[in-house]
């Protein structure tokens, strides 16, 4: 059924830059899956992770600057 010169589609954009802070109980869980979504919608993405769960921190930033592209993420992490 076509109405006069009317045309549907989606167009995909980025919506800018997502903020995800991690949890301390859960750091893995409450990090991976929401920056893999945002990053996946064309996002860039800013990760605060819990400063009471460090060690998950340190591997996190190896883990993300190994295997990502630094220009889609901003790893926040303050050293103690």
């Amino acid at each position: 059924m076509t109405i006069g010169m009317a045309s549907c589609g989606i167009i995909h954009e980025p919506l800018g830059v997502v903020l995800v802070l991690s949890a301390w109980n859960y750091p893995l869980y409450t990090a991976i899956p929401l920056v893999a979504a945002a990053i996946s919608a064309g996002n860039s993405v800013i990760l605060k992770p819990s400063e009471v769960a460090p060690h998950t921190s340190h591997v996190l930033n190896k883990l993300f600057t190994k295997y990502l592209d630094p220009s889609t993420f901003y790893f926040y992490l303050r050293l103690l």
